[in-house]
């Protein structure tokens, strides 16, 4: 299992490839104005997982959480050539347009549409929230609500979010730092499985949320190339047995819990080719995944202890063997090579922790309330929790997951531009007006990777 630092990327520079522009005008979409300092860094959105929202990345003070993944990352590089703004932009999509919550998760009645009007093409910090697509009396963002649309569906607003994000800041790819089912999210629109469902609305036709176990209309929406490199946090990439107390419980938790179940159609469409059966049992899927970018799998999970009988859990790809955890999602469903070991450019990075740490076990962050539940059964020293996974826990080995995430980020900055149009003055006179393309220059030496702290 490969641990640290796998591959170097230097700083980057534009060159563009017409000379002497007396004027510039870059244009990707859906962005339209001017922008005379956009560089090839990439974007970093940070995407929740089920009954999250972008707010649990970070900070909260109510809620404690206090710092967060999200904090550390945005200011540890802050210094970096491209990340200097490190304003906080949460997005949304609403069904129709891509909006700026203000306050996050969103006010879906008053949030401004996100636009170069509002946003500048040096963003660089953004999140995602979910959307519940509410019917009447439901609240956009409640988790219960949320948790009820289904996966495909939140691949097609992750597409939207990230198409927007390439239009505000002239670059193609982002990086996506996925938690939890967040990574399944992300991995529905990689491999083109999210679905465009629309109906006739007073001859409008109107966009329709998957609220079901077999979504009509999947991969209808292709991926286009907006993520530069993928970090899955704890990620649900194989799905986990705990997810099928759902069934037993009537469905209390919601479809997404169902969803999470290694033997579902998302989860065995993802990781072994199966076909996805839509609602009339017709199979859309492709097969044939796109050429997938990078993905850099973080895993956290308790050291197994005689001590402590729940330290290890089934796994997900088998669930006759056992598999260390983070409490919530085994070691073999956080991996992404255990799943797809066929393919390349991925990378496993394990982080253990001791059953016995008072600092999970004591820390609010890390304490799990499970919704829907009549009566509130709160449930302390669950790492798998992203305001946990911020905090700093003396027994991480080899050092702290907040820390990981900041270096595999910081070794995948180097993006992709998007167009840009010119109008210039060259050779003395002549003129041009057009498309140009822009390259990107990678210097001899990589830059040296921030600190990782203790461990």
């Amino acid at each position: 299992m490969k641990l640290g630092y796998g591959k170097g990327i230097a700083t980057s520079s534009l060159f563009l490839l017409l000379a002497v522009p007396s004027c510039i005008f870059f244009s990707a979409r859906p962005a339209s104005a001017q922008c005379s300092d956009a560089t090839a860094t990439r974007p970093i959105l940070f995407v929740p997982g089920i009954w999250e929202d972008s707010t649990k990345w970070g900070p909260n003070v109510d809620d404690f959480i206090v710092s967060g993944i999200r904090h550390n990352v945005i200011t540890q590089l802050a210094n970096t050539p491209g990340y200097s703004n490190t304003e906080a932009y949460d997005l949304y999509f609403d069904g129709i347009t891509v909006r700026w919550a203000q306050p996050p998760p969103g006010r879906p009645l008053t949030d401004p549409i996100a636009s170069s009007a509002n946003i500048p093409c040096t963003a660089r910090n953004f999140a995602i929230s979910f959307y519940g697509w509410p019917e009447s009396g439901q609240e956009a963002f409640d988790p219960g609500v949320v948790s009820g649309v289904s996966i495909l569906t939140k691949a097609y607003e992750l597409s939207q979010v990230l198409q927007a994000i390439a239009g505000l800041t002239y670059v193609q790819d982002s990086i996506v730092i996925a938690h939890s089912m967040g990574a399944l999210d992300t991995r529905v629109y990689l491999d083109g499985l999210a679905p465009l469902n629309t109906t006739i609305t007073l001859g409008t036709p109107a966009i329709v949320a998957c609220k079901q176990l077999k979504c009509p209309m999947p991969s209808t929406i292709p991926y286009t190339g907006e993520v530069g490199h993928l970090i899955t946090l704890d990620g649900t990439n194989a799905g986990a047995d705990l997810a099928y107390f759902n069934d037993a419980l009537s469905g209390i938790f919601g479809l997404n819990v169902s969803e999470l179940q290694p033997s579902s159609a998302v989860v065995q469409a993802l990781n072994n080719g199966a076909g996805y059966l839509d609602q009339l049992g017709d199979d859309r899927h492709a097969h044939s995944p796109n050429p997938a970018p990078t993905i850099d799998a973080i895993i956290d999970y308790f050291s197994p202890s005689v001590f402590n009988p729940f330290s290890t859990a089934p796994c997900a790809l088998n669930w006759l063997d056992s598999c260390t955890w983070d409490l919530v999602v085994p070691y073999d469903s956080q991996s992404i090579r255990d799943p797809l070991s066929d393919l390349p450019g991925l990378n496993d990075i394990a982080i253990s922790f001791s059953a016995a740490d008072l600092s999970i076990s004591l820390d609010p962050n890390c304490t799990f309330v499970p919704p829907g539940l009549p009566v509130p059964f709160p449930i302390p020293g669950v790492l798998h929790l992203l305001p946990c996974l911020g905090d700093y826990h003396p027994t991480a080995n080899p050092g702290q997951t907040s820390d990981y995430v900041v270096g595999q980020t910081y070794l995948n900055t180097a993006g992709q531009p998007t167009t840009v149009n010119v109008k210039t003055t060259y050779d003395g006179g002549a003129q041009y007006s057009g498309p140009i393309s822009l390259i990107l220059s990678y210097g001899d030496t990589p830059p040296t990777p921030p600190d990782r702290g203790p461990g």
